[in-house]
């Protein structure tokens, strides 16, 4: 009398095939965690661009003058944060980049360029200076006017500072544009590049968030608003001084 064979795995076989199965993990995983994140950095340019078209109905609203970045002698009224992206959006999660450690609803993940929206104080007015008018930017596909920034703990949310300050390698505050300086093409300050720095000088920078692989500075990207309202991700190596320096500051 014949006998039927099992149809069952050997424990060798059983192994082999979880083996096979954890390599194929392995080399899985990271590939879909860069295309998670970079379904992040897509919805990040996604924002920008919203800003941007909100930017372009603020300045129709307002003479083509730009808001202000910090309004301390006017109480914050004209701060460009409450009064575009707030007012014209009005949709808070359009401040907030996925790519963001810290994601609270209410917190700010983009700094300006201080050099494009100007923080105004008693001296600055007393002096005849204040925000600029748009057609003073000229180059308006090569200058910046948002870029992703570095969070720090506030009261209630994780904020970036509303300018980065410290970002033109050459002047904390930025430069107009001189196609003799010798500082034009040079890089710009990469910074700190973490979260929850307390420093002002931390804080005031660069965060380059849209990079894919942890740690490795040659993937290091940030995502840009440009004052023409396209968006471009940058790498320490191209986004050069030029991009922060208008044609003219007041």
């Amino acid at each position: 009398m014949k006998t039927k064979a099992k149809n069952s795995f050997t424990l060798i076989e059983l192994l082999v095939v979880i083996a096979i199965i954890a390599i194929l993990a392995a080399l899985l995983l990271p590939t879909l965690r860069n295309a998670k994140f970079m379904a992040k950095s897509i919805l990040c340019i996604s924002n920008l661009k919203q800003m941007g078209t909100a930017f372009d109905l603020y300045l129709s609203d307002n003479s083509y003058r730009l808001p202000r970045a910090r309004d301390i002698v006017g109480g914050y009224q004209t701060q460009y944060r409450e009064r575009v992206i707030d007012e014209y959006l009005n949709k808070p999660e359009m401040s907030m980049c996925p790519n963001a450690t810290q994601q609270k609803l209410g917190g700010y993940h983009y700094s300006c360029n201080p050099a494009v929206m100007r923080e105004v104080d008693a001296a600055t007015i007393a002096s005849g200076h204040d925000t600029i008018a748009y057609t003073q930017i000229g180059r308006f596909s090569e200058v910046a006017v948002l870029m992703d920034g570095v969070q720090y703990r506030s009261t209630s949310n994780w904020s970036a500072e509303a300018m980065a300050k410290n970002i033109d390698s050459a002047s904390v505050w930025g430069a107009t544009y001189n196609p003799s300086s010798a500082t034009l093409n040079n890089p710009v300050n990469i910074g700190v590049n973490a979260d929850g720095v307390g420093s002002d000088v931390g804080k005031q920078q660069i965060r380059w968030r849209e990079s894919g692989v942890s740690g490795t500075v040659g993937a290091l990207k940030t995502n840009c608003l440009f004052a023409d309202w396209h968006v471009e991700s940058l790498t320490p190596g191209s986004f050069t001084n030029s991009r922060l320096r208008p044609n003219k500051i007041p």
